[in-house]
């Protein structure tokens, strides 16, 4: 239902979701520089904290770090479904690692990159109200999944197929027209890890509209 009337929710369990999010990587990624990527995130970054975007969908503090949970669920369930792993098998070639890691990452271009301020507008009665307003405020011009795949990088060595999956996961959004189409073909991962953001932002996260007090849509999310 379209427009339900809630009382402010600014924020959701922030810490409950970075819980969430260190349990996974922990559990799943088994490589060398989790521990400092995580150190990075927790005390350099606000990841944790930060919004998914400006006003679409997870514009609430915690919305980044929700989104690459619903990514990650999205993602494991695809590639169930299609048989690319299966459950009962050893996983020998490390591909839910590889899916973990791609989706709980893949957005760390977010991080300090959003800023929380306030802004006059009217409401619907045509009286002034001052309410949260996210803006972006850039400290590292370096692309989008280009850029999360050098903060990676520089914690964890990728497979090339993590690196295109992670670098393509908005699609060909640029000007480099037919390279998404070939980095898809080189990865199925990336493939599926773009179906999943789109699914997850699309379909199960929440935007809030600040102006009039309630949520734009329902969603489900991982908790």
């Amino acid at each position: 239902m379209l427009f339900t009337k809630k009382p402010v929710e600014m924020y959701t369990d922030v810490e409950g979701l970075r819980n969430k999010y260190v349990q996974l990587m922990s559990t799943y990624v088994k490589r060398e520089g989790v521990d400092d990527l995580l150190y990075y995130l927790d005390n350099h970054t606000d990841f944790f904290d930060a919004p998914a975007s400006t006003k679409y969908h997870g514009n609430f503090h915690g919305g980044l770090c929700l989104h690459s949970l619903n990514v990650a669920k999205e993602l494991i369930k695809s590639l169930y479904a299609y048989g690319y792993i299966k459950k009962g098998e050893p996983d020998e070639n490390n591909k839910i690692e590889s899916a973990y890691l791609a989706a709980l990452t893949h957005d760390l271009c977010k991080t300090n990159f959003y800023r929380w301020g306030t802004r006059n507008v009217k409401d619907e009665n045509g009286k002034w109200v001052t309410v949260p307003y996210i803006d972006v405020d850039e400290d590292f011009p370096f692309g989008h999944g280009e850029k999360s795949v050098y903060l990676v990088s520089k914690y964890i060595k990728l497979t090339d197929e993590e690196a295109v999956a992670i670098r393509w996961h908005m699609g060909d959004y640029s000007e480099a027209k037919g390279a998404c189409s070939q980095g898809f073909n080189l990865s199925p991962l990336a493939l599926f890890l773009h179906q999943a953001d789109e699914r997850a932002a699309s379909l199960l996260e929440k935007t809030y509209d600040y102006v009039h007090d309630c949520w734009e849509k329902e969603s489900k999310s991982w908790m």
